[in-house]
């Protein structure tokens, strides 16, 4: 069942949903269907996403040392009190989205749009419903990381490459280092 933004708004408000202007994304290079979930759907704030930030123009505004330049789809607030979240972009032709861990070093995240949606909505809804998750300093360690391991599992089941190794793929390692 493809992913609507009332699903976000069961976790996410409306205040915490952020979509695209048609005419933001409408010349961007990717397949129609990811421009109607940025437009239809929007990107929800959350512990990894600050805020969307849909770049303006078509020429991919991120520029990473080690792949292909990207579509800005969100900003890290690198001022946060907390941790602040991550910046990812999308991919001209095939809108694979790419997690920025600094200005040079891109990770891969999902294989679409859609699926990076979808991945932060099972995301999301866990760790804002999930109580192992919303406080794991009261269980116990072992219970929270079998959690983790069913929630890597769920993204996983929808979007495969998405664990296709450790080093330079975020939702691993991302979900691998939550209690440390």
């Amino acid at each position: 069942m493809p992913l609507t933004h009332q699903d976000l708004l069961n976790w996410a408000t409306e205040v915490h949903i952020e979509r695209a202007g048609l005419h933001i994304v409408a010349g961007w290079d990717i397949p129609a269907n990811h421009k109607a979930m940025l437009v239809e759907v929007g990107i929800p704030r959350c512990d990894l996403v600050d805020r969307a930030a849909y770049q303006p123009g078509t020429a991919p505004a991120l520029t990473p040392l080690n792949g292909p330049a990207l579509y800005r789809l969100t900003v890290a607030d690198q001022d946060s009190t907390t941790a602040p979240g991550l910046s990812f972009g999308a991919q001209p032709g095939t809108g694979a989205v790419y997690c920025m861990l600094n200005a040079e070093e891109a990770w891969f995240t999902n294989s679409s749009i859609p699926l990076w949606l979808q991945s932060l909505h099972l995301y999301g809804e866990r760790a804002n419903h999930c109580d192992l998750l919303i406080d794991p300093d009261t269980h116990d360690e072992e219970a929270v990381r079998a959690e983790l391991q069913r929630l890597a599992d769920d993204i996983k089941e929808l979007d495969p490459p998405a664990f296709a190794g450790y080093l330079g793929f975020i939702w691993p390692e991302y979900l691998d280092r939550w209690l440390y």
